[in-house]
């Protein structure tokens, strides 16, 4: 299974500085990040079975936190699990697998600077003084 993290870490009363709503918004803004870098991310996926595509999902663990995954369970194949989601997307497989497709890096990527960031910097614009207590965690993991 491959999945990516976005997590927000935001200093303690923080959000309370700058609007009662803030929360709300960031966590909106979030979303809309994880929801659109999953849409991305199975139009870039390769597909034989369907069944790599359709393991796709995220979730929503807790409050300003998401996750993205690809691999697990999954009824669309013969087989019941998607177990090669990350030597797909790192190219560890031979022949056409052992190219690199980074079907969820690059749309994560590409999400985080083209959207949050950008909404990140449109929410603290007013409080410049809180720009360094807003932290955005992500990454990629097998």
């Amino acid at each position: 299974m491959i999945k990516t993290n976005a997590k927000l870490l935001i200093s303690p009363g923080l959000l309370e500085m700058i609007h009662q709503d803030a929360e709300d918004k960031i966590d909106k803004a979030l979303k809309e990040t994880v929801v659109e870098t999953l849409r991305l991310a199975k139009e870039m996926v390769p597909v034989d079975t369907g069944a790599l595509r359709s393991s796709g999902r995220w979730r929503h663990p807790s409050n300003l936190k998401y996750t993205v995954t690809f691999g697990g369970y999954t009824r669309v194949a013969a087989k019941d699990t998607v177990d090669y989601a990350l030597i797909v997307h790192e190219g560890l497989g031979k022949g056409a697998n052992s190219v690199p497709r980074r079907y969820l890096t690059i749309p994560f990527d590409f999400m985080l600077e083209a959207v949050l960031r950008p909404r990140l910097k449109e929410l603290v614009r007013n409080h410049k003084e809180f720009g360094t207590m807003v932290t955005l965690q992500g990454g990629i993991y097998g």
